[in-house]
């Protein structure tokens, strides 16, 4: 390592990377300030900006969100994506400075020569001296998008008056105050650095939740968004966007529109084109959509320092290592664990069923996707039979397996709306559900009669699948111990670094700079972070394993540390964990008076288990023959024929 000073070249890439960042810097304050500007102008206007969104929570839980317009701009987004294509770039720049840095140190050949790269940059100081600032812009760039991509992506947007002339909606939720940040003005006189603090991490906790949807138009003029799966439609009357795929029915409306033969097919086409089609769509990321979202968290950030500070450095097979591992389990995990179990969960989503529809007074054979709010339903029934949406009864009479929504194996008789004016509607006596099984359907058409109230992801089928698509934050710390760790290891990088820094020298600052990264590097291991995740990743396979016990889909691996918490799980009732049927477990052969020993049967194969010994005479060919009529085929006669007598 030389140890000469910079020369004109390397001067000049440290003061071209100080003069980018500055650049971009002044262009995104000016857009911020002409964007305030704006907002300040809408508010002088007088014009309303943003309106209550009424939201359909999965979990049921109530939630208040704001909807507000904004407008795509130009300008905008060049200065905004510019800080998201930096860190992407800046990749292929550090990959490249660190082949040149062993060039010009170790003589390794990269063309056009050697001696080439030595002419230009001097000696290896002259090089590692910008890598390590752009190493150092890189990296802090890459940690502020990947914890604020959505603020960003916000950012670079105007705001409008009316949604009409509106691009995309950005979502706000109102989070509620935090009970730890609660306290008494009264008896606590709060500095301000303190209260500077509370209020940044509030912002912070409101940022993450943001959410930026397209608005998208249909060929009848709809203007809609699609958001936890729900479609909402601007209404003009409340310059909003509204939910769209349930409406309440009154039981006189049910017989009315079975009488005059259903929605027509200009109403039925209408209903589609404003709540769009009895689906429930689940987006299922491309290849590259699915590595993106998994590597813009802040643990690969981290985990890049470390290993590129060890690649340009000290070791550079233990930094391709460790970029290996970090690469491998990141793309296993996307592209394994949960982009395969978001197809699942797609697929489960989705009905190809066929149904009879009435429409203008004929019966028509539908895909389930085609059936409309107000649709006047046949209802099958089957082993198969699984209705297609939510529905009061209409005509006739309806037993349903419920069981996917109660856990309850117990068949449930619906019946028919009154056909009346003065009557109340009973949903539990009424209404049926999207997604459970009719058991048997009779009436005066053949089968039962439904009219379609709910929709889509708005039915309660929808809401199942929201939940697992849409989890409610988990508020439940299980690394509380964590932070104590973590305290004790920077308190040993500190000293290190100390050491480092006034009790050593390294023969340069730019060596000095690397060993300082290397040993907060090494302190809490960069192979941390990939550690926990390929531990989830495997457990999510375990607990996806077709032949394993568990069969369960988990698209959220870093949840299943807290599982593994849990110690006592209550339950209401036994009803919520039984199901419907039986399953033949076992036999004890009784012969002559006596008790065999019980025979156990694996459930799956349908084939009797070695059978255990007890006190009685051991389990032999005779047992099975009385209980079964076969043997064995290993145990058979003299002639060849199964022995012992049936019992």
């Amino acid at each position: 390592m030389g140890d000469g000073g910079l020369n004109t070249l390397s001067l000049g890439l440290i003061y071209g990377q100080v003069g980018l960042l500055g650049i971009m810097a002044f262009a995104t304050f000016l857009f911020r300030v002409y964007r305030d500007n704006a907002f300040k102008k809408l508010k002088r206007s007088g014009q309303k900006f943003g309106a209550p969104l009424i939201f359909h929570s999965p979990d049921g839980v109530p939630r208040e969100f704001q909807q507000c317009g904004y407008c795509s701009s130009i300008v905008g987004n060049i200065v905004i994506d510019s800080w998201v294509v930096l860190p992407l770039a800046g990749y292929v720049v550090m990959i490249w400075g660190v082949w040149i840095s062993y060039t010009i140190a170790d003589g390794r050949y990269f063309p056009p020569s050697v001696k080439f790269w030595k002419d230009t940059f001097g000696d290896w100081n002259g090089l590692t001296m910008p890598w390590c600032l752009w190493f150092t812009i890189v990296h802090l760039v890459a940690a502020v998008v990947s914890k604020f991509i959505g603020a960003i992506q916000a950012g670079s947007m105007l705001p409008v008056a009316s949604m009409k002339n509106a691009t995309h909606l950005i979502i706000d939720e109102d989070l509620p105050m935090d009970p730890d940040a609660c306290y008494d003005p009264d008896e606590v006189d709060e500095a301000w650095l303190v209260k500077k603090f509370r209020t940044t991490k509030q912002w912070v906790k409101k940022t993450q939740t943001r959410q930026v949807v397209p608005i998208k138009h249909n060929e009848h003029g709809n203007w809609y968004v699609e958001y936890t799966c729900v479609r909402y439609v601007y209404n003009e009357s409340d310059e909003a966007f509204l939910p769209q795929g349930l409406r309440n029915f009154q039981p006189l409306d049910c017989h009315e529109c079975l009488q005059k033969g259903g929605l027509s097919g200009e109403e039925a086409e209408v209903a589609l084109a404003i709540c769009g089609p009895n689906s429930i769509h689940v987006h299922v990321p491309g290849i590259i959509e699915a590595l993106a979202t998994e590597f813009a968290d802040f643990t690969y950030v981290f985990n890049s320092i470390g290993t590129w500070a060890y690649m340009a450095y000290s070791t550079w097979n233990i930094g391709f290592i460790w970029l290996a591992m970090i690469l491998g389990s990141g793309i296993y995990r996307a592209l394994f664990i949960i982009r395969p179990n978001q197809k699942k969960i797609a697929e489960m989503a989705a009905m190809h069923e066929k149904c009879e529809v009435l429409r203008g007074g004929r019966w028509l054979e539908l895909e389930a996707s085609q059936v409309a709010l107000g649709d006047i339903v046949k209802i099958q029934d089957g082993d198969k039979a699984k209705l297609p949406c939510d529905g009061l009864l209409v005509d006739g009479g309806l037993i349903v397996n419920e069981s996917m929504l109660t856990g309850e194996p117990m068949p449930v008789a619906k019946a028919p709306v009154p056909k009346s004016r003065d009557a109340a509607i009973t949903d539990k006596l009424n209404k049926a559900y999207a997604g459970t099984l009719a058991l048997e359907s009779t009436g005066q058409w053949g089968k039962s009669l439904m009219l379609a109230t709910n929709i889509g992801a708005l039915t309660i089928r929808g809401q199942l699948i929201r939940m697992v698509l849409f989890p409610a934050s988990v508020k439940f710390k299980y690394n509380d111990q964590l932070p104590v760790v973590y305290g004790i290891m920077s308190v040993y990088a500190a000293i290190l670094v100390f050491v480092l820094l006034f009790a050593t020298d390294l023969g340069s600052a730019v060596a000095t700079y690397l060993a300082v990264l290397c040993t907060v590097a090494m302190t809490p291991n960069p192979m941390l972070p990939v550690s926990m995740v390929m531990g989830q990743s495997v457990s999510a396979g375990r607990l996806e394993d077709p032949n394993g016990p568990y069969q369960i889909k988990c698209l959220q691996p870093g949840r299943i540390p807290i599982a593994g918490k849990i110690s006592t799980m209550v339950f209401d009732k036994t009803g919520t964990i039984t199901k419907g049927g039986m399953d033949f477990a076992s036999v004890i052969s009784v012969v002559s008076g006596a008790f065999f020993s019980r025979v156990d049967f694996d459930l799956r194969s349908r084939v009797p288990s070695k059978p255990r010994q007890g006190n009685g005479p051991t389990v032999d060919s005779d047992i099975f023959v009385s209980c079964f009529g076969i043997l064995p085929h290993s145990q058979e006669t003299e002639n060849g024929k199964p022995g012992g007598q049936p019992g």
